[in-house]
This record gives structure tokens, sequence and C-alpha cells, in this order.
């Protein structure tokens, strides 16, 4: 039922704005997540630990510039939705690149290459998602790389023995499963989901958006801490199906019945 009203919104929705509107809501998800998941005021405070991976030689700012940095993402979101997404991509930009200077992660690299190709790159339309257009191809592109190095890397990495998944099971349910072959098996089939994901969104879009909606609703149901990168990769994933106001015909687009 969740899938068939999913499918009857994006054939009714303009996929720009759902791209862009999710988007800002990565931006805040991003906000939330230092303040309550990561505590940033507390590191900025000194209170705790400088959690960094990268970039030691820069010192932390003060929680002035913290501020600074927060308002600008959340202005930033405001501005994409209000439709004024140059300018909203632009300030999203200078604050994510103030907060990996500060504190390193994946899911900032990704939040920080779409609002850099948002901001510089051509503008994007509705006819301009299935035409050649260097800003919509390079952020396709994104989400078919990540979704392709990972299921590489957890394959190269042993994730398959399904251990990853046996940590995380203990962590969020506290308790084992015995049977130690539910976990591989669980491991292969995000492995699958993982490879599959790219080839849906690109031979049956619909269906592949659908998919990344499961996949990342039901991963941030267990890791809060992912909720920016779930957002940014449904948001990304809408820049494969072409709007059902577009002047260019899109037989894919079916009437539900």
């Amino acid at each position: 039922m969740v899938s068939r009203h999913l499918l009857v919104i994006l054939n009714r929705v303009s996929p720009l704005k759902l791209f862009y509107h999710f988007f800002g809501l990565a931006l805040v998800a991003r906000v939330v997540s230092d303040i309550f998941e990561v505590h940033r005021w507390s590191i900025h405070l000194g209170e705790i630990f400088p959690y960094r991976h990268l970039f030691e030689f820069i010192p932390l700012y003060s929680t002035s510039l913290l501020v600074v940095e927060w308002g600008l993402l959340l202005i930033g979101a405001l501005l994409i939705f209000r439709g004024k997404n140059r300018w909203g991509s632009a300030f999203a930009l200078v604050g994510l690149v103030m907060s990996l200077s500060q504190m390193f992660q994946n899911q900032k690299v990704l939040l920080t290459l779409v609002a850099f190709a948002l901001t510089v790159g051509p503008r994007l339309n509705e006819n301009a998602l299935f035409k050649k257009n260097d800003t919509a191809n390079f952020l396709k592109w994104q989400i078919l790389l990540i979704y392709l190095i990972s299921a590489v890397s957890k394959i190269f990495d042993q994730f398959q023995s399904g251990e990853t998944l046996r940590i995380m099971s203990e962590q969020l349910l506290l308790q084992d499963i015995s049977s130690r072959e539910i976990y591989s098996v669980g491991a292969w089939l995000v492995i699958l989901v993982e490879l599959t994901l790219p080839l849906l969104l690109l031979t049956r879009p619909r269906l592949g958006i659908a998919g990344v909606v499961l996949v990342h609703g039901g991963f941030s149901l267990f890791l809060s801490d992912i909720w920016p990168f779930s957002l940014a990769m449904i948001a990304l994933s809408f820049l494969f199906l072409k709007s059902p106001d577009s002047k260019i015909p899109d037989q894919r687009l079916v009437e539900i019945t």
C-alpha cells in the first residue's frame, strides 16, 4: 500500500521539487544531527574529545563560529524551500565547507558535492533532467557510484561474513541471534540491494526511487545519525524521474489504475 501511494505521488509531483525539498531537509537534518547526535557544541567548548578524522592541523573554532555554520546551513535550506535554489545552495556550501574543516564525515562530503554542483553548475530545470545537463549528470553519478563502490567495498572487506550485522544486532536489539547463517544471508542481501538499485534507477526509475526510500528510510529508523545521508540519497534518486509537466514525453510515467 505504501509503495502504491509513493508511485502515485511520483506521477503527480515534480521530481525536481522533490529533489530540492529533500536536499533542504538533509541540510536541516545535518544541523539536528550535530546538536543531538554528535554533540558538537560540547566538542567546540572543549568538554569532550575533538571528534575529527581529517584536517587535524586546523584548530577547532569557537561556538560563535559553530552557530554561524549552523545558521548558514539553515538559511540555505530555507532559501531552497522558497525556490531560491542557487542562493540556498551557495549558503549551504559555505556552511558545509566550514563543517568539513572541523569534523570529517562521508555524508558531509556528499552534501558538499551536491551543494557545489548546484552552486556552480548549469541550472536544473524540468527538461534538463533528461537532456545533456552537466549538473544533473554529475549528481546522478554520485548516487550510482556510492552504491557500486559500497557494494564492492563490502565484498572485499568480508562484510558478507555477517559479522558486522551481528555486532549491529547486539547493539540495536541487545541480543544475539544464534544462527550465524542468518547474518551471512542478510549481508549478501544488503550487497545485492546495493548492486540492484543503480540498475533500477536507470531502467525503472519509479521502482528504483521506491527502493531507495524503503532502504534508507529503514536504515534511519535504527541509525538516527544517518538521516542527513539518507535524505540526500533519496533526493538524488528523484533526478532519475522525468517531470509529469515535462515537454519531453516519458512512456514510463503511466497512470496507475
